[in-house]
C-alpha cells in the first residue's frame, strides 16, 4: 500500500469550480414548509439525470461550453492525492459506485458499455459486450449489472448478470419474462427489483435472493414502489410507501433474523438513499423542508440529524462508519443542480473534513479502503470521476479515522 500511495502521489489532478449564492430554509428539527422534492421513483430520476445522449459523445454545441468552464475555472491548485479520469474529455456516465479498490461505471458509447477502474494498478478496464448494460454493484471480483438486450422488444425485459473480473466471464442470474434491475450483492445475497406480479412492466417489487439456496423473499410489494436500495453485510435498506402514508419511508431488513423494520420517524417529508453498516442506517431526509442527512443507530433505536444547519446536505453514502455526502453549507446553493463540496464524517468521533476545494455539482460515492470516490457532473450526464487518497492526503489515519 505504501508503494502504491507513492505512485498515486506522483499523479496530478485538477478540481474545477464556480458557485452561485442562494438561500435555504431552516435546519434539522426546525418547523418549515415541506420542500419541493416530490415523491417519485428516485432510482428512475437518478438514471434519468444520468441518461446519456443517443450517440454517446459530447455534441458540438456542448463541447465549447464544457471547454469554457474548464478554461475559465480559477484553479486552487492540483492535488497529487486525487486521480481524475478521463484525463482528457468527459464521460457520459449512467451510474457509478465503488468497493475496496474498484470503481465501476457505465459510459454511453452506443451502446452503453461498462468499465471498472482498478485503483491499485491505476488501470481502467472496459468490459466489452454486444449491447447495453448498466453496472449496479461490485463485491470482491464480481460486478452485478442490468442487461438491456431485450428492453426494446414488444414485451420490455431486462435481466441481471454477474461479471467476474478475475476470469472475465459473464453469468446470467435471472431468466424470466419480467424486468429485473438495480442489483445489489454481498457474499450471501442478491437484492434486486422485479416486475413479476406487478400491474405494469415498470412497476417493481423488492426481492432478496439467497445466493446459495436461490430462495427468494419479497421485502416490499409492487404497490409500495421500493427504490434507492442498498445492501451491506448485515442489512438491506430501501425507501417505500408505508401503508396509510403519503411519502416514502425508510426500511431496513436484518439479514440474520429475517425481520424487516420500519423507521417510523421517517413519515414526514421525503426520504431517499439509505445505506447501512453494522449498526447504522443513514439517509437523505427533507422533513425540515430541505435535504439533510439523518442517521438511525440500530442497537440503541436513537435517531439524529447529522447536519443541523440551515443549508442542504444530500446524497449520503455510508460504509464502515464513514459517511460521504454533498455539502451545500459553504456554497449556500439550493437544489439537486446546485454547487456543493464533498464532505466526510466519522460516526464514532463526530469528526468531519471537507474533501474538495472547488464548488461544483458533486455526486459522492463511498469511502472504502482509505479512498473516497465522487463525480463532478458537468452538463447533463457528462462527468469527471475522482478517486481521492484520504490517507495520503492526511484526512484519514491508516486505521480509518478522520483527522480533525
Amino acid at each position: 500500500m505504501h508503494t502504491m500511495r507513492k505512485r498515486i502521489g506522483a499523479m496530478i489532478a485538477t478540481v474545477f469550480a464556480g458557485a452561485l449564492l442562494g438561500c435555504a430554509p431552516a435546519g434539522c428539527g426546525c418547523s418549515a414548509e415541506k420542500g419541493s422534492t416530490a415523491d417519485g421513483d428516485a432510482d428512475a430520476a437518478v438514471e434519468r439525470d444520468a441518461a446519456p445522449d443517443a450517440d454517446g459523445r459530447v455534441d458540438a454545441d456542448a463541447a465549447p461550453e464544457l471547454d469554457a468552464q474548464v478554461d475559465s475555472a480559477v484553479d486552487a491548485g492540483p492535488n497529487p492525492n486525487v486521480i481524475v479520469f478521463p484525463e482528457e474529455g468527459y464521460y457520459d456516465v449512467s451510474g457509478f459506485t465503488n468497493r475496496d479498490l474498484i470503481v465501476i461505471y457505465a459510459v454511453t458509447e452506443n451502446p452503453t458499455n461498462m468499465y471498472y477502474y482498478d485503483i491499485a494498478n491505476l488501470q481502467e478496464h472496459r468490459i466489452d459486450t454486444p449491447h447495453a448494460q448498466i453496472c449496479e454493484d461490485v463485491f470482491g471480483s464480481e460486478i452485478a449489472y442490468t442487461d438491456y438486450a431485450l428492453a426494446e422488444t414488444p414485451d420490455p425485459q431486462t435481466e441481471l448478470y454477474l461479471y467476474d473480473m478475475a476470469t472475465e466471464t459473464h453469468t446470467r442470474l435471472t431468466d424470466t419474462p419480467w424486468n429485473e434491475s438495480y442489483a445489489r450483492l454481498n457474499q450471501d445475497y442478491f437484492l434486486f427489483k422485479s416486475s413479476e406480479g406487478c400491474s405494469g412492466p415498470y412497476d417493481t417489487k423488492l426481492v432478496l435472493m439467497n445466493r446459495h439456496t436461490e430462495e427468494q423473499t419479497v421485502l416490499a410489494d409492487c404497490d409500495r414502489n421500493p427504490e434507492t436500495t442498498s445492501l451491506s453485510e448485515h442489512y438491506a435498506a430501501w425507501v417505500a410507501y408505508h401503508y396509510g402514508g403519503q411519502g416514502k419511508d425508510v426500511f431496513y431488513h436484518d439479514l440474520q433474523t429475517g425481520i424487516t423494520h420500519h423507521i417510523e420517524s421517517t413519515g414526514p417529508g421525503s426520504q431517499f438513499f439509505p445505506t447501512t453498516d453494522e449498526d447504522h442506517v443513514v439517509w437523505q431526509d427533507s422533513r425540515s423542508g430541505h435535504r439533510e442527512v439523518y442517521m438511525y443507530t440500530i442497537s440503541t433505536g436513537v435517531e439524529e440529524c447529522l447536519t443541523p444547519d440551515e443549508w442542504e446536505q444530500a446524497w449520503p453514502h455510508l460504509r464502515d462508519g464513514l459517511v460521504l455526502w454533498a455539502d451545500y453549507s459553504t456554497t449556500q446553493e439550493w437544489g439537486e443542480g446546485g454547487a456543493s463540496q464533498v464532505y466526510v464524517y466519522e460516526i464514532e468521533t463526530g469528526a468531519g473534513r471537507q474533501l474538495t476545494n472547488k464548488a461544483q455539482m458533486w455526486m459522492p460515492g463511498f469511502v472504502d479502503s482509505g479512498w473516497a470516490v465522487y463525480a463532478w457532473y458537468i452538463i447533463g450526464a457528462k462527468s469527471k470521476l475522482h478517486v481521492h487518497d484520504l490517507v495520503g492526503d492526511g484526512i484519514l489515519t491508516t486505521d480509518g479515522h478522520v483527522i480533525p
